[in-house]
């Protein structure tokens, strides 16, 4: 009961981040959001969750080595860079910000036509790999031989989520914000 009440205090509108996010500049919401979704692609998804446990070939470094639903996570986890980055969820679509169009994808397509259509071409290569992930990921993937189709299946989504992170980031640099991978 004290965690509930713990998480029920944490996310008081009063004092919980959608609040802040909401009244801080546009600009510093979107650096936010560019920032957030490449740390996710690059350092979480690529780096902490594929990386590593590739690396280690050991089974328990699977993020979700309890579950067995890895290969869930990470095809959640790119529709929600992708649900933000077209500011989309399902049947619904969120303005950005006033009336200046949906998502992010949107505001590229205005500065910088060509690089959106890059980024967008690269996010549904990068979600068709993600979905192509074996399962069950910890049997196929991790503990599979140095070299086999498999891991090299998994260094190809590896390559994917840190490209999708790399453009994520140089998007900021077009729409004039601060936007970074945060290795940490």
């Amino acid at each position: 009961m004290d965690n509930l009440k713990f998480l029920v205090k944490e996310w008081h509108p009063k004092r919980n981040y959608s609040k802040i996010f909401l009244q801080q500049e546009a600009s510093q919401s979107l650096a936010d959001m560019l920032t957030a979704l490449a740390t996710l692609s690059g350092f979480d998804m690529a780096s902490e969750r594929l990386a590593t446990a590739l690396d280690s070939g050991d089974q328990e470094d699977e993020h979700s080595c309890f579950s067995d639903n890895t290969h869930r996570d990470f095809i959640e986890n790119q529709q929600g860079i992708v649900n933000v980055f077209y500011g989309s969820y399902g049947a619904s679509a969120y303005a950005f910000h006033n009336d200046t169009g949906l998502g992010i994808y949107s505001l590229l397509e205005m500065k910088n036509r060509s690089f959106a259509q890059q980024i967008a071409t690269h996010i549904a290569t990068t979600t068709a790999v993600i979905n192509g992930l074996p399962v069950p990921f910890d049997q196929k993937l991790i503990a599979s031989a140095k070299n086999s189709p498999a891991r090299q299946y998994g260094e190809l989504v590896v390559k994917a989520l840190e490209k999708q992170a790399q453009l994520l980031a140089q998007a900021g640099d077009i729409l004039g914000v601060k936007a970074e991978i945060i290795m940490e």
